[in-house]
């Protein structure tokens, strides 16, 4: 997937590659290009480690020049205008395809990393996208009470509680997940991934579970607690 890096650094992910692996409708990719970078450096340089990491960010990214501006100009997409963006020399093009070196870090990226990253961004980008700066303060994009939309489709924004409570489960019940999954691939890959930490992978059996790891049961019923603390507020009750 060809995409124009749109920041001053190289990075995993592009809006474009956020917004084809969340299920996210009708939104500004710019608004995620902000938190690309500090998610990368929150949760994904720590998982991958820095040599790995780098490394990848490396084959990911290639900047345009005259000799290779003809071929990476057939697989833009980008819209500007009435035609399609014109690459130019220095502009940054990321694609998973441009990672050729190793077929590992193609099969890292489609099998585990891209849905970890583009999970993470997102999370970073959900309180980003409640607020932002303005000459008059810090305001909501969308107050409560707010309409958003025709009467058919209105809509309303959320407040400071649910929005905490929303990345609370984004955290929980999807990046944190999702990382498992992305640790025990590393480390039962660890052979054709060279440039992962393996010392990181010396108490996991062939299957990169961790050996001295109980496995626990389901946990239902975790939000039981604030739902309940949710419905003593609305109802003037207090909390719990």
């Amino acid at each position: 997937m060809y995409s124009l890096n749109l920041l001053s650094r190289l990075v995993l992910i592009t809006p474009d590659e956020v917004i084809a692996r969340i299920n996210i409708t009708a939104i500004d990719s710019h608004k995620l290009l902000s938190a690309i970078e500090i998610a990368e450096e929150r949760f994904v340089r720590p998982v991958l480690g820095s040599d790995l990491y780098e490394d990848m960010i490396s084959q990911k990214n290639v900047i345009v020049t005259e000799d290779n501006k003809e071929d990476l100009q057939t697989h833009i997409t980008l819209k500007q205008g009435n035609g399609i963006y014109q690459l130019q020399d220095d502009d940054i093009v990321n694609a998973w395809e441009l990672m050729t070196e190793t077929t590992a870090y193609q099969d890292l990226w489609k099998q585990r990393l891209w849905s970890f990253v583009a999970e993470c961004v997102y999370s970073v980008a959900i309180p980003e996208n409640y607020a932002q700066f303005s000459t008059a303060g810090i305001m909501k994009n969308n107050p409560i009470g707010s309409v958003i939309g025709d009467k058919t489709t209105a809509s309303v924004g959320i407040d400071l509680k649910d929005l905490k409570y929303l990345n609370d489960k984004q955290l929980l019940e999807r990046v944190n997940v999702l990382q498992r999954s992305l640790e025990e691939y590393l480390c039962k890959n660890l052979v054709s991934l060279l440039k992962y930490p393996a010392k990181r992978c010396q108490s996991c059996n062939d299957d990169g579970h961790k050996k001295d790891e109980k496995k626990t049961s389901w946990v239902t019923g975790i939000y039981d607690h604030e739902d309940n603390n949710r419905r003593r507020i609305e109802n003037g009750w207090g909390w719990d």
